[in-house]
């Protein structure tokens, strides 16, 4: 290490230096080889870190272990925080969602004044490109009177352009119970929690999670919680 003597060089400091160092091989007062290169050519003290001394092993291996915890510690707190919230998400989608606090556009209709609200609730996330997501929409459309006791949620992050064009292709347009809408991915994920695509929630006229299906499901699976 390098400390350069300033101007006003203390010399009581200086002492203190040596006396902490303990070991007077260890200092070496020189000039540095090209003086313009090191503020005009003023004295420095070198210490001298004799790599086999004692004190310093010690030092480097308290000093790295110390990195090594802080970095575990770090670490390990990052994780308990996503687990916690991803279960408390997990938690909160127990029951159906206040869509009330959701600014959900219906690119098709007008939002129901009564949705989600005394009747079994189909709630699906997806994506217009999605192949397992327009299977789900091509099997709720071919299969319209067996959804006439719920109601059907449709719900992207895309926009209303898109959306609009995928409900015409499949005809959901057609069908009272059915609504397809957009939300923000920010409010998707608040309401949520981590999802993908396909997403299937199934809750009860009571307000609870009957059934949750991640991925491509069949009708006759759906039917079942209905």
């Amino acid at each position: 290490m390098y400390l350069k003597w300033p101007t006003g060089f203390c010399w009581r400091m200086a002492l203190r230096r040596l006396w902490k160092c303990r070991s007077p091989k260890r200092l070496v007062w020189f000039y540095p080889p090209t003086a313009s290169a090191y503020c005009s050519g003023s004295p420095w003290l070198f210490l001298s870190p004799s790599p086999t001394h004692p004190d310093m092993k010690t030092g480097l291996k308290y000093s790295v272990v110390i990195g090594v915890l802080l970095l575990i510690g770090y670490f390990l707190s990052r994780t308990v925080s996503a687990v916690s919230n991803t279960n408390e998400l997990k938690t909160k989608r127990q029951t159906v969602p206040d869509f009330s606090q959701l600014a959900i556009q219906m690119p098709s209709k007008t939002v129901p004044k009564t949705m989600l609200k005394g009747r079994t609730n189909v709630i699906i996330l997806f994506n217009p490109d999605c192949e397992h997501c327009q299977y789900e929409a091509a099997e709720i459309s071919k299969n319209g009177d067996a959804f006439k006791q719920a109601d059907v949620w449709m719900l992207t992050t895309e926009k209303p352009a898109r959306v609009r064009a995928f409900t015409k292709q499949f005809g959901l347009d057609t069908l009272a119970n059915v609504c397809v809408g957009t939300l923000t991915p920010d409010e998707l994920y608040k309401t949520f929690g981590p999802t993908a695509v396909p997403h299937l929630f199934i809750y009860g006229p009571d307000g609870n999670l009957r059934k949750e299906y991640k991925g491509e499901t069949k009708l006759e699976a759906i039917l079942k919680y209905l």
